[in-house]
């Protein structure tokens, strides 16, 4: 692109500020990023030389349009990538259900929800165990619903998540502990072998 100043035409004087900018061309809209961008370098310094704003106050918006887009779009990625799906450095090989009560368990059921798994013990004697080991999976943090039949009276949790303690090294999987009370209640955690 090149300058081109108005001169005094008629009495009338164009004020530096009202410089237009035009195309050297006729085929200015179909050159390439690159070129436009190199013509704009150009125009910036010849501006600088003039003594003349870079920007004008159109040109100014679109600047500053563009840095807001590039201000807002690059935290957001960085930020998206964050929100990503869980990834768990924890694996688990084993679920196990102790019945601690003198009762018969009945139907106890482990289900997640967002992969569709589930572990099923149809009966546990009383003081029994119910336990399933299998290759390690990775642990995804994904909520599990759990229901059982404890004597008469059928039971089902809310969604929940088991949280990995702290003190729990990713070198060695993880085994699934849930436990019936002598009461019916229900409790999960995680264990660990080293």
């Amino acid at each position: 692109m090149q300058l081109v100043e108005p001169t005094n035409f008629a009495g009338l004087s164009a004020a530096p500020t009202e410089l237009l900018l035009t195309p050297i061309n006729a085929n200015a809209s179909k050159m390439g990023k690159i070129e436009n961008f190199f013509l704009s370098l150009d125009s910036m310094m010849c501006r600088i030389l003039m003594g003349l704003p870079l920007f004008y106050e159109s040109e100014t918006s679109r600047f500053l349009t563009m840095m807001k887009k590039y201000f807002i779009l690059i935290p957001g990625l960085l930020l998206s990538s964050c929100a990503t799906s869980y990834e768990s450095l924890y694996s688990y090989n084993e679920i196990l259900i102790i019945n601690r009560s003198r009762e018969l368990i009945q139907d106890v059921t482990i289900s997640a929800g967002e992969t569709n798994r589930t572990f099923s013990c149809g009966n546990i004697a009383p003081r029994g165990i119910c336990s399933d080991k299998f290759p390690a999976r990775q642990y995804m943090k994904n909520p599990i619903r759990i229901g059982w039949v404890f004597g008469n009276t059928s039971g089902q949790s809310n969604d929940f998540v088991l949280e990995v303690p702290a003190t729990f090294s990713t070198e060695y999987p993880l085994r699934g502990v849930l436990e019936i009370s002598p009461q019916g209640s229900i409790s999960a955690y995680f264990q660990q072998e080293k």
